[in-house]
């Protein structure tokens, strides 16, 4: 079994039928890690925010399996993830929409039996998970990180481009969060200043720390000047 994660087994080429593309994983060094689907670009969206996720790879190796027929064929699962908790067993993941895996059934039943007998003899586990489980039970929660996403880089980016960053700022902002240890992004933003630029400013630098966790709220309701944000 592959224990260290190193590169994909197959490279995902452009395709007509649906999204694909690629991501820029900050968990794992600016990786770039490929996609075939909206639906695997959003599941790159929650393992990037979960923090019980060490590292993922999509296309990560090919298990062989007989079909009906007896002859030879390859599966290629969509990610495997390896989890911070040495406990939990790496899991290789196949991203399917719902209406997929019904229609067709019977073609995929031999690849997942191959993967699920393949896990068993490898310590592994096998999900196969749809837009119900990554899409449907976490709306306004993927809705939210994939808003906060473009804020995770931000400082970064201003500086390779030659901006200079006031660190200031966002300690400025933390300790006054320390101080009164929870409140609503608009109560602390009026009570830092009353110019409207520097209420912008202060507003994009509490994204910034809510995206890298320096501060934290609920992802699991809608993000506003109302959401009620606290110290980690």
């Amino acid at each position: 079994m592959l224990r260290i994660l190193k590169k994909r087994v197959r490279e995902i080429g452009p395709k007509y039928s649906s999204l694909s593309g690629y991501f820029i994983s900050k968990k794992q060094d600016s990786q770039i890690i490929q996609f075939e689907s909206s639906l695997e670009r959003d599941y790159i969206y929650l393992l990037e925010f979960d923090t019980s996720v060490y590292l993922y790879l999509e296309q990560p190796l090919s298990i062989t399996y007989l079909d009906c027929n007896n002859k030879k064929h390859k599966y290629t699962p969509d990610f495997l993830v390896r989890y911070s908790d040495n406990n939990t067993c790496d899991t290789l993941v196949e991203i399917k929409y719902n209406d997929e895996l019904i229609h067709n059934s019977l073609i995929f039943s031999k690849k997942f039996n191959a993967a699920r007998e393949y896990c068993k003899k490898n310590n592994l586990t096998f999900i196969i998970l749809s837009e119900n489980e990554i899409r449907n039970s976490n709306l306004e929660y993927l809705e939210n990180i994939k808003f906060l996403s473009s804020y995770r880089d931000a400082f970064e980016i201003f500086e390779r481009n030659g901006h200079e960053v006031d660190d200031k700022i966002v300690f400025y902002l933390l300790n006054k969060i320390n101080f009164l240890q929870e409140c609503n992004i608009k109560h602390l933003i009026d009570s830092l200043s009353d110019d409207e630029y520097k209420k912008a400013e202060l507003m994009y630098c509490v994204w910034y720390l809510i995206a890298n966790r320096y501060i934290k709220c609920d992802l699991n309701k809608s993000l506003n000047l109302n959401t009620v944000i606290w110290a980690t």
